[in-house]
């Protein structure tokens, strides 16, 4: 509350003030109003002068190369930085840097638009890691990772953390070991509050009909679908369903298969499947039908996802086999996983007549043995002939 002494007309000049000792435009009209709404709540500023606290902020901005605007977004959100000693801060942000094994422009990208970070001290903070990870018995530079990744945890307690990790290891039925490796694909689960997350838990498994163990075996797939909200998730689940003309059900088994489906842009993700589709001048509904059983196809580049199915289909063909693009993705679904290399080095096999099997087969063949096939054919031609040379320049081109 202000006190009845201090009026808006107060705030105001108040501002007026530090707009003045400032450079010039360094306020537009959002910072102006959220700093004198500001100045109306914060006890310190009343008695803070405006010229000062405008070298503060300046300074600040200068130490930590951040613009004059950006500074004060994060003023507004912690007041201290107008009040208090530039040098300071400064000198309390560099030792937070060596406690965290970072940089300070790091620091300041760690703590965020509140910088709420910027004000803890370091010495409180290196004890927390210490403290912390003795409790759930992981290495300090371990937690020391999870902590770069969930900033919000330097501000935790160590006791509370722990009881939170035990408390979510139950919601997950499992281990507090296996918990803290979902944590280290999610740091945000060490900082939920575990009722929320038994609440998400619960409630997605209600809007997808999946089981418990379903519901738990997509979430330790995909540990960050936490994060999101159900009916969000279960909307695109939905949209995804109508667009592929599937059912409930079979839109749920696409989610168990590939969990990242519940947060793309089914509109976006399905017109890129289409594109696809027309570049291999496939009908979209068999895209569609091949994507319900793959579900992977849906995140990829429709112009690689061509490129990577049409060589599969001339490797068929190098090998007298005349195939469609549907169906080389029946025969060897992991085809569009593999990089561009890979396959032209099957290309490449097939092309010198050094494989009698199903091309299937010669693209599941793992590297050191296609490798080992073209070198063993290598030697067996004459150094310096066109043939040897020609070999050499493709390998040297394209495969070192």
């Amino acid at each position: 509350m202000k006190r009845p002494n201090h009026s808006d007309d107060d705030a105001k000049a108040w501002v007026a003030a530090f707009t003045q000792a400032m450079p010039h435009d360094a306020l537009n009209a959002e910072l102006t109003d959220r700093l004198t709404a500001l100045w109306l709540k914060d006890k310190r500023l009343w008695s803070s002068r405006p010229d000062t606290a405008a070298r503060n902020i300046q300074a600040l901005a200068k130490g930590l190369s951040l613009s004059l605007s950006k500074v004060l977004s994060m003023a507004c959100r912690t007041p201290n930085h107008f009040y208090q000693r530039p040098e300071a801060t400064l000198e309390r942000i560099d030792a937070l840097a060596k406690t965290l094994g970072l940089t300070r422009a790091q620091i300041v990208q760690l703590a965020g638009p509140t910088g709420g970070l910027l004000l803890s001290a370091p010495a409180t903070v290196a004890r927390r890691i210490t403290d912390t990870a003795a409790a759930l018995d992981i290495t300090e530079d371990a937690y020391r990772a999870l902590c770069l990744k969930q900033a919000s945890l330097l501000n935790m307690d160590p006791v509370s953390i722990h009881q939170r990790a035990c408390a979510s290891a139950e919601v997950f039925e499992t281990t507090l070991d296996d918990f803290l490796e979902l944590a280290r694909k999610s740091p945000a689960l060490l900082a939920r509050d575990p009722a929320a997350l038994k609440a998400f838990r619960d409630d997605l498994a209600r809007r997808l009909k999946l089981s418990d163990a379903d519901v738990l075996r997509l979430i330790r797939k995909q540990p960050r679908l936490t994060s999101q909200n159900p009916a969000t998730l279960a909307e695109t689940l939905r949209r995804f369903a109508h667009g592929l003309a599937i059912d409930a059900a079979t839109a749920s088994a696409m989610a168990l298969k590939f969990p990242p489906l519940l947060y793309l842009d089914p509109d976006h993700a399905l017109k890129k499947l289409d594109e696809a589709a027309a570049r291999l001048s496939m009908p979209p509904e068999d895209m569609h039908a091949i994507a319900v059983r793959m579900p992977t196809l849906i995140s990829r580049d429709p112009v690689m996802l061509a490129r990577k199915i049409r060589l599969g289909a001339r490797i068929a063909r190098a090998l007298g086999e005349d195939i469609s693009p549907a169906d080389i993705l029946r025969a060897a679904p992991a085809l569009p996983t593999y990089a561009m290399d890979r396959l032209l080095l099957r290309f490449l096999i097939a092309r010198l007549r050094l494989w009698e099997g199903r091309w299937s087969s010669l693209i599941a063949r793992s590297n050191p043995r296609a490798q080992a096939m073209v070198e063993q054919y290598q030697a067996t031609l004459e150094p310096g002939s066109t043939e040897y040379s020609a070999l050499t320049e493709i390998i040297e081109r394209r495969f070192t």
